[in-house]
């Protein structure tokens, strides 16, 4: 089963989000030239904020392609009990996870992917963590996989091992009738 991610809404809200950053960090240094001007007067030069403010901005611009890359290649499957995610323009990454070592599922959802309706899901197991970004109903994905951690069968199973009860029963019959004659 393909989990469906919604690219549209990720490169919204990582626009939204990195143009929080880039305004909190104008607001920082204007915050930090009006102190450093109040407490020091002369003394305070604005070229310091230039070195408080530069390795904040080269970490927004180097992160940046990784981030919007990430959810724009992204394609996760669901089969059996494995969970498997696949992303990666220029290096490709696969990383599977096997449903029974599932130690928590959470989810997290942005402003703009509450209003879409769009949640992340993280699956963390004993080593690490898949992240599953802006999935469409995430609690019916999460339900899924609880179910096949957990073995709980849903309707279409149990009709298949009553199937398979009732097969059992009619070839025990059949052999038993062929073995008493």
């Amino acid at each position: 089963m393909k989990i469906k991610t919604n690219k549209t809404i990720v490169v919204l809200d990582i626009l939204f989000s990195y143009s929080l950053r880039v305004i909190g960090l104008a607001i920082l240094c204007l915050l930090i030239n009006s102190i450093g001007n109040l407490i020091f007067g002369d003394l305070f030069k604005s070229e310091y904020l230039f070195s408080i403010a530069f390795i904040p901005f080269v970490e927004l611009i180097k992160t940046f392609p990784r981030n919007i890359t990430y959810p724009l290649t992204l394609n996760a499957t669901l089969i059996d009990k494995t969970i498997t995610v696949k992303t990666g323009l220029v290096e490709m990454m696969i990383d599977t996870l096997d449903i029974d070592n599932i130690e928590n599922i959470e989810y997290r959802y942005s402003i703009i992917g509450k209003m879409f309706g769009y949640k992340t899901i993280t699956i963390q197991n004993y080593g690490g963590f898949i992240q599953i970004p802006y999935v469409h109903n995430a609690e019916s994905i999460v339900k899924i996989i609880k179910e096949r951690k957990n073995h709980i069968p849903n309707a279409e199973t149990i009709e298949a091992i009553e199937d398979q009860q009732t097969e059992k029963v009619e070839l025990k019959l059949f052999y038993e009738s062929k073995t008493k004659h």
